[in-house]
């Protein structure tokens, strides 16, 4: 927990120092567009955002309990994800994460290296479409069979970024190979907001299809989701239903999310009935341009 707390720590307090000061360059249209910004947990999300400056965002999710597809592992433990990004105005994106399990052995599961790029297009920015590579440097390589992922997305949104829809591909290949397809579609419930402060509901339903290549408890985690195998099989099928009700506050361009994730597991040929599950999700961001 040590490290939970001095993640919490340096995340918060040193951002608050020169949050005003960063938001008071920006004009109204940027507050709104750096709004919606830090409420995307994925770097993909960030870079589908029209704004003429620079991002480079810090962030860290804590999960009360792991699940692998919305599979139950029988070990009860929290899982980190820190994450460093940064997104040109170009719609070049780079980012820097990892995965920390409590009692998994070793905690530190991997760091993942991501490179890509984004861009909207239609007469009204609606569409956007996103491409990158992951690079993923395990802490046991022998164990996991990936090492690298070819991602694509292509999503819609309303004007206001209140309703939106997306898809994302995934190939992952590196000793074996899998594909990975992720629809998501969120809504935005605008709770309370004033000056550079804004309570949100921000819903959101995924569905997760996917070939399972790996073996049982081995795990690979992309655009923020968690994967996994039951057993060593090429079936290819629908694996979960995910609900996220995330309550979010903002203050200037630093943002705090605290919810609830519920899955709902939907078995393949060699596995047998499974149980819902849910977590309790909170997560801290930070984002500043130039």
């Amino acid at each position: 927990m040590k490290i939970l707390y001095f993640l919490i720590v340096f995340l918060f307090f040193t951002p608050l120092v020169n949050a005003q000061k960063i938001f008071d360059d920006f004009s109204d249209e940027e507050d709104d567009i750096i709004d919606t910004l830090i409420y995307d947990q994925s770097i993909q999300d960030l870079s589908t955002y029209v704004i003429s400056k620079n991002i480079i965002s810090f962030s860290l999710q804590y999960n009360h309990n792991t699940y692998f597809s919305g599979r139950e592992i029988g070990i009860p433990q929290y899982s980190l994800i820190p994450q460093v990004s940064y997104v040109h105005a170009n719609g070049i994106f780079a980012s820097v994460s990892g995965l920390y399990y409590e009692r998994l052995s070793p905690n530190w599961d991997y760091t993942a290296i991501t490179l890509g790029y984004a861009k909207r297009f239609g007469n009204d920015k609606k569409f956007w479409g996103s491409a990158s590579f992951d690079w993923y440097f395990f802490s046991q390589p022998a164990n996991n069979p990936f090492r690298y992922a070819v991602n694509t997305g292509f999503g819609m949104d309303n004007d206001k970024k209140t309703f939106g829809t997306d898809l994302s591909v995934s190939f992952l290949f590196g000793d074996d190979e899998s594909i990975q397809l992720v629809s998501s579609t969120y809504l935005e419930i605008l709770l309370y907001r004033k000056k550079k402060q804004a309570f949100l509901l921000r819903p959101q339903l995924s569905l997760e299809i996917g070939q399972q290549t790996i073996p049982l408890a081995r795990t690979i985690v992309f655009r923020g989701r968690t994967f996994t195998i039951v057993d060593p099989t090429d079936d290819f099928g629908f694996l979960n239903t995910q609900l996220k009700l995330p309550l979010l506050y903002s203050f200037a361009n630093v943002d705090f999310e605290i919810g609830y994730v519920f899955n709902f597991p939907s078995p393949l040929k060699k596995e047998g009935a499974l149980s819902p599950t849910n977590t309790f999700v909170f997560s801290l961001a930070y984002l500043f341009a130039f």
